[in-house]
């Protein structure tokens, strides 16, 4: 790996754990398989928690394209799409991944302020 983690912790840790992935699929996959059960009860319980987030995050998926690049850093790798407020479920923009998380730790900063 070029990056090193003092440099940009968060990024070394996806990177390092994709390759691992990459290089134990047997593990990941009975892993999954082990706990699979957890995965689909904590998805369910979202669904039934959250079904304007479900429909708007189905419904982007579908019809709505990413763009070739990250709109708040210019990256064009691990691209998401991002939805600024959910009662507006066509409105996405196209994010990297870190910025996705970025924006999300800073909502969540915002939360606790207020």
């Amino acid at each position: 790996m070029s990056i090193r983690w003092k440099d940009n912790p968060e990024l070394y840790h996806q990177l390092y754990m994709r390759e691992w992935c990459r290089k134990n699929r047997e593990k990941t996959k009975n892993y999954y398989q082990k706990h699979k059960l957890g995965y689909e009860n904590r998805r369910k319980q979202y669904r039934k928690e959250h079904p304007e987030k479900d429909k708007a995050h189905h419904n982007a998926s579908r019809d709505i394209p990413l763009k070739p690049k990250c709109e708040r850093c210019g990256s064009t790798e691990n691209l998401e799409r991002h939805h600024p407020n959910y009662s507006k479920p066509n409105i996405v923009i196209t994010v990297c991944a870190l910025c996705q998380k970025a924006i999300h730790g800073e909502l969540l900063k915002e939360e606790k302020e207020a």
